[in-house]
This record gives structure tokens, C-alpha cells and sequence, in this order.
């Protein structure tokens, strides 16, 4: 059970790595939005951590690395993009649902920590 939830959270991260790779531009333009410094490298660096840390993850390699890696990831996109603070009624709602995924997210990569 633990291998197939390690190779499902992996392949998960890495395949929304891949896809945020033609997402790049948008990712850059909501940091921008959110004044993170240096919004396109930024973008970057999250897109490498989802790619590398699920490939990691899903192959069993430097399992620890890449839990913590991808815990970060997940809470600085969580604070970036779905804080359901200021946002009209739908959005809020939205954010909220993303921001509980992203705390189930969270505890499931910390079974695979250590």
C-alpha cells in the first residue's frame, strides 16, 4: 500500500510539473501579481520541485528530500495562489477546498518522510 501511494503522490507531482511547464508564463504573471520577488525564477523553482521531487518520490530516491521538498512547494503555493482572504464569494470557496486538499496533501507526504 505504501509503495502505490508513494508511486500515485509522485506520479502525480511530476505530471502537474510537466503541465506547469506550458503554464510558466501565467505562474510567472500571478507571482507578479502577488509581488513574489523574481516571479519567473520563482515559477521555475516550484515547476523543478513538483517535476524532480515526484519523480523522486515515485522512484523511492532520497524519499525524505523529496516529501520535505514537495511540503514546501505545496504550502508556499497554497500561500500564493488559494489564501481565501480578500477574494469574492466564489473564489473564497474555491480557495478554501484548495487550501483543505493541499492540508490532506501535506499529511499524506508526511507518512512518506521518514
Amino acid at each position: 500500500m505504501l509503495l502505490a501511494g508513494r508511486l500515485l503522490m509522485g506520479a502525480g507531482f511530476a505530471a502537474f510539473g510537466l503541465w506547469n511547464i506550458g503554464n510558466h508564463p501565467a505562474l510567472t504573471e500571478l507571482m507578479r501579481a502577488r509581488r513574489i520577488p523574481v516571479p519567473g525564477i520563482a515559477a521555475a523553482i516550484g515547476i523543478a520541485t513538483q517535476l524532480c521531487g515526484g519523480v523522486l518520490l515515485a522512484a523511492g530516491l532520497w524519499t525524505t528530500f523529496a516529501v520535505l521538498a514537495l511540503i514546501a512547494f505545496v504550502v508556499a503555493a497554497t500561500l500564493v495562489a488559494h489564501v481565501p482572504i480578500g477574494s469574492d464569494p466564489e473564489q473564497r470557496r474555491g480557495n478554501i477546498i484548495a487550501c483543505l486538499m493541499n492540508v490532506i496533501v501535506v499529511g499524506g507526504l508526511l507518512a512518506y518522510a521518514w
